[in-house]
């Protein structure tokens, strides 16, 4: 049965475009469904850093989600969140006070099934803070020319498509799983309460260098200002600043040519490499971040969206540091954990993932002074801080993933190697066959071949199954 007056808008967050794996999964999801829908590039909207501006591109996508009576949202996970372009989509919709109540969402997810729980979780608190009843979501693994995990990917898109299919023809809107929280904790130009310094500061009797990266210009954000402030006064070591906001750094274009690099350098020509170039300088480094729509603020996810090779590659082994997420209320601490997490995914020794929206009154100056002493120790004695299971499982899981894509990741392939890291028996075949990326004509006709049959096995399954349910 059709439902010609259901609309289902899928708003695809992936740079990649048509090419994106993630848009591969939707448009097999959109074959199954009863009702009209429409793709929406959500990166070619060309969306402002500005929460509050309401450009044409934005309205449109606005316009269109009001008009929808489901929402998929479609990306691929980077660095363990959506990408930028779709976290200023939802920036906008929270800070123009937008809600979308009696309406559905799901989402389409494609990544390397690390951390897709902890992304999916956020993106249904994000759908339902804006309104949504949540339906569910399809989690696939991404490869060339599509996904990888192809019975399950596909199965599980056709039983999404037919949850949706009965909700949107019975007008069945799930409930919340979370309440409403306060409006203000959601909006991106919502800072989180200052912390007072008092007293005279510490003589810089340190030789170390602490580096702190913000997302927003300190002197728009007075939060992070009076941390940043803090630190100076408190530490006995050299503190230097990076701020996102304004530097001139872009979003991660997923520019494939970047992995087949030994070294995995970025090909986007801005100020990445001087921001790297300091942290690799740095003896500690802090995160200081705002917790917005659920995440961390879009400035300082565009820095770590650059920094996926350093997550496969932990490179900054050997520092220590700590992250800080202010405003977000009742969300602050696992933004907070979230930058600890890609801390300790770079190899530096992060002791503490702090925030003021889990104290009464908020992050204390007493909590932060002593979090600093404490790093300024840990740089003096070079604490051996053993790696916990999760950090361990974490670069174990990085690692086979540099060793099963080692032909097309060249670059993850020679860190591992080069640091030893390799213990798996197939490292003969792998040294075999890691050379032959070394031509780019041959490396494009390796993708290009492998992107072709997964292509025509997808829609030869495609065609089987419309025929068995008498749709072709």
């Amino acid at each position: 049965m059709t439902h010609a007056s259901k609309k289902t808008l899928f708003l695809c967050g992936s740079p990649h475009g048509g090419d994106s794996e993630s848009l591969v999964a939707a448009k097999y999801l959109s074959h199954f469904l009863d009702h009209g829908f429409e793709f929406v590039d959500v990166c070619a909207k060309n969306l402002s850093f500005d929460a509050a501006e309401r450009e044409e591109g934005f309205l449109d996508v606005a316009r269109k989600m009001e008009q929808a009576d489901c929402v998929v949202w479609v990306f691929g996970a980077m660095c363990w969140h959506p990408p930028v372009q779709l976290k200023l989509l939802y920036d906008k919709l929270f800070q123009q006070d937008m809600l979308f109540e009696g309406k559905i969402a799901a989402t389409v997810l494609t990544g390397a099934h690390h951390h897709d729980d902890d992304i999916l979780e956020n993106v249904r608190c994000i759908s339902e803070q804006l309104g949504f009843g949540y339906m569910g979501d399809v989690s696939a693994e991404g490869g060339p020319g599509g996904y990888v995990d192809h019975a399950e990917t596909e199965d599980s898109c056709r039983v999404l498509a037919r949850m949706l299919n009965m909700a949107l023809a019975r007008g069945y809107v799930p409930s919340r799983e979370r309440a409403y929280l306060p409006r203000e904790d959601l909006k991106p130009l919502h800072f989180g309460q200052e912390v007072a310094v008092s007293g005279q500061g510490r003589p810089k009797t340190g030789s170390k260098s602490i580096l702190v990266i913000s997302g927003y210009t300190l002197d728009n954000n007075p939060a992070a200002r009076s941390v940043y402030a803090a630190i100076v006064a408190y530490s006995a070591n050299a503190v230097h600043l990076v701020e996102i906001e304004g530097s001139g750094l872009g979003p991660c274009q997923l520019q494939r040519d970047c992995l087949f690099r030994d070294d995995c350098t970025c090909q986007q020509q801005d100020a990445f490499q001087a921001i790297k170039q300091k942290l690799h300088d740095a003896d500690g480094v802090v995160y200081l971040g705002s917790c917005a729509s659920g995440f961390i603020d879009a400035h300082l996810l565009t820095l770590i969206g650059r920094t996926g090779s350093m997550l496969m590659m932990p490179e900054l082994a050997g520092k220590y540091g700590f992250a800080v997420a202010m405003g977000g209320g009742a969300l602050g601490k696992s933004a907070a954990v979230y930058l600890d997490k890609i801390l300790n995914g770079y190899g530096i020794h992060s002791i503490a993932a702090m925030t003021d929206g889990d104290a009464s009154p908020g992050l204390s100056e007493e909590t932060l002074r002593w979090t600093i002493g404490q790093l300024d120790l840990a740089l003096e004695e070079k604490w051996k801080i053993a790696d916990r299971y999760t950090k361990k499982a974490e670069h174990y899981i990085m690692r086979e993933m540099a060793a099963k894509y080692g032909l097309v990741a060249r670059g993850y392939y020679q860190f591992y190697r080069k640091n030893k890291l390799f213990d798996f028996p197939l490292l003969f075949l792998t040294r075999l066959l890691v050379p032959l990326t070394r031509s780019r004509g041959l490396r494009a006709f390796l993708l290009g071949q492998a992107a072709k049959a997964t292509r025509a096995s997808r829609e030869k399954r495609l065609r089987q199954e419309m025929v068995r349910l008498g749709r072709a």
